[in-house]
């Protein structure tokens, strides 16, 4: 496993008495970022980041506090005895901060693989720290992860969809970056997706689940503390394969809506106040695999975006207001996109399509104009076969970045924006198994955030705690 190279800012070397010839450029430092391994939602994993607490630690220097410290005015062949880089003091001895290795003294902060400014609490434009990845068990064939607050402890809450053992898993969060004992319950046949919404009057939140070979959803209502009424089940279309929730009818009430692809169509389950009102099939483009909602024309209702996985295209959807879609307009996206993302990542107040793209290892981006259409495809490299896609800002810059998770190549590649619709080059973090989903949020209230990445056929998912 690769490590990042790491090298120290001229104040900390200042302070260490460290004699050098040339110096950071005026209240600078140096800072590398690490490529190497730091190891409503859709069945692809796709969305944006939860709202919650943030994550970071504050890695220390080793020192030794026994002995005679050496002073900077010892020197062998003209090197200061016990500074950095040169030999080590009487009683194997270095200067405060600093640890003898073989003989010479060497900085703590070269041990830990993370760049500099990693660990003070403060994430850096540009600044990639995390953690190795921690591993649990999940359930069988885990489909992508979601984040929300379960039980109004303003904690993040984790929410698996099973789909090899017809399960969903929560786990509550402990705000402390890691997550309780899993309670489970039963869905209908292969689930694979979940998504979260005030789905009844009581203000707390509910789950909806998408069963792909009932050609249903499951809805449990939500009692507060994380447990959950007993399903209610919804005729949808065949294969749903990806869910999300919205209020496209615009009367306050939160709305579903499921991805079919066995049927290349989309349902809408319109809340009626006690339920659903009849399932409403809009016929969409060829092998549907994930959706999202926004506004995209110039007319203030929703509209429905759906990535079609079997024709290389978006599918644009007007809505007419009153839960109304219109026939599919086809735009261009990259080979096979599975995982689709509505925000605006250029600053011009209009919503782009980010769509991770399995067949084309890559991530396209189509800038929106505001007329119900998309600019020109522009890609951006990945890893090998991305499967899930979430856009979130990761180094507290105010610009949205991106991340997938990376079934091909057993990674995560965070994509840093730049707020002018571009990315910068790709970094890479190994997750090892079958990367399916990804999540982010603030999992231990440091401010900063983690990733949650759940892996298909190993059973497990990883959290990757943040270390800014």
């Amino acid at each position: 496993m690769a490590s990042s190279r790491l090298r120290l800012p001229c104040s900390v070397l200042s302070a260490l008495a460290i004699l050098i010839a040339t110096g950071c450029p005026s209240g600078g430092e140096d800072e590398d970022s690490t490529t190497g391994p730091g190891s409503g939602s859709s069945g692809d994993g796709s969305g944006s980041a939860s709202d919650g607490p943030t994550a970071s630690t504050t890695m220390s220097m080793p020192t030794t506090d026994s002995g005679p410290m050496a002073t900077t005015a010892d020197t062998t062949d003209g090197c200061p005895v016990g500074t950095q880089g040169c030999p080590c003091g009487a009683k194997m001895m270095c200067d405060d901060g600093l640890t003898c290795v073989d003989g010479t003294c060497e900085g703590g902060a070269t041990t830990t693989g993370l760049p500099a400014g990693c660990g003070n609490g403060q994430p850096d434009p540009g600044q990639l720290c995390y953690d190795e990845p921690t591993f649990f068990g999940a359930g069988s064939g885990p489909r992508a992860p979601l984040l929300v607050d379960l039980d109004d402890d303003m904690l993040l809450d984790l929410v698996i969809p099973n789909s090899g053992d017809n399960t969903v898993a929560v786990r509550l969060g402990d705000g402390a970056g890691a997550f309780g004992n899993a309670t489970t319950v039963n869905t209908g046949t292969q689930p694979v997706a979940v998504a979260a919404g005030l789905l009844d009057d009581d203000m707390v939140v509910d789950l909806v689940v998408a069963n792909e070979l009932d050609a249903t959803v499951s809805v449990f209502l939500g009692n507060g503390d994380g447990s959950f009424a007993a399903p209610s089940v919804f005729n949808v279309g065949a294969g749903p394969i990806a869910l999300t929730v919205a209020d496209l009818t615009m009367d306050g009430s939160d709305d579903v809506l499921t991805a079919n692809a066995a049927a290349n169509s989309v349902t809408l389950l319109a809340a009626s106040g006690f339920g659903f009102a009849p399932p409403v099939n809009t016929a969409s483009l060829a092998g549907p695999a994930s959706l999202a909602v926004g506004e995209i024309s110039s007319d203030a209702n929703l509209d429905v975006v759906v990535a079609a996985s079997g024709a290389d295209q978006l599918a644009v959807h007007l809505g007419t207001g009153n839960g109304n879609l219109t026939p599919p307009t086809g735009e261009g996206a990259g080979t096979t996109p599975v995982a689709l993302v509505l925000v605006d990542v250029n600053g011009d107040g209009e919503l782009d399509a980010l769509t991770a793209n399995s067949g084309g290892n890559d991530v396209t981006l189509r800038p929106g104009t505001g007329n119900g259409d998309f600019g020109g495809v522009i890609p951006f490299p990945v890893g090998a076969t991305p499967r899930g896609l979430v856009v979130a800002d990761l180094d507290a810059d105010g610009h949205d970045d991106l991340v997938t998770a990376n079934g091909g190549s057993a990674d995560v590649t965070v994509l840093f924006g730049t707020g002018a619709g571009t990315f910068m080059s790709p970094q890479t973090f190994s997750v090892d198994g079958d990367p399916r989903g990804v999540a982010a949020g603030d999992l231990n209230g440091d401010g900063t955030l983690d990733l949650v990445v759940t892996h298909g056929t190993a059973g497990t998912f990883a959290i990757l705690l943040s270390d800014a």
